[in-house]
């Protein structure tokens, strides 16, 4: 801030104030493939944690897809054949552990 004498008295005169923050956007990665998720989840039986290491996200957002894949417009559009989306429907609302991280077995 500046103060000047001037004819009617002093002027303030304020620099303006600029700041520059630069950051890294988040959605620039490629987004998770859905068809392969579900594969991967319902016919391999991979775990959440297991998928969000291989997607690289984090469990919460792997399970906000696999909640999303519920929904019946999301199953239509995965690039799965006749006979997979058939077996997927059934498979969609079982509830099961998955494969831990290189462990061949479900987790009890």
């Amino acid at each position: 801030m500046w103060i000047i004498s001037g004819a009617r008295g002093p002027k303030v005169h304020e620099l303006p104030l600029l700041v520059e923050l630069k950051y890294q956007i988040q959605w620039e990665r490629l987004k998770v493939d859905l068809t392969e998720l579900a594969k991967k989840r319902y016919f391999d039986r991979w775990s959440v944690a297991k998928l969000a290491i291989h997607f690289d996200r984090s469990p919460e957002t792997i399970q906000m897809y696999l909640c999303r894949m519920k929904k019946h417009e999301v199953l239509k559009k995965l690039n799965l054949s006749y006979s997979e989306k058939l077996a997927l429907k059934p498979l969609l609302h079982e509830v099961f552990q998955g494969v831990a991280i290189g462990v061949s077995s479900p987790i009890v």
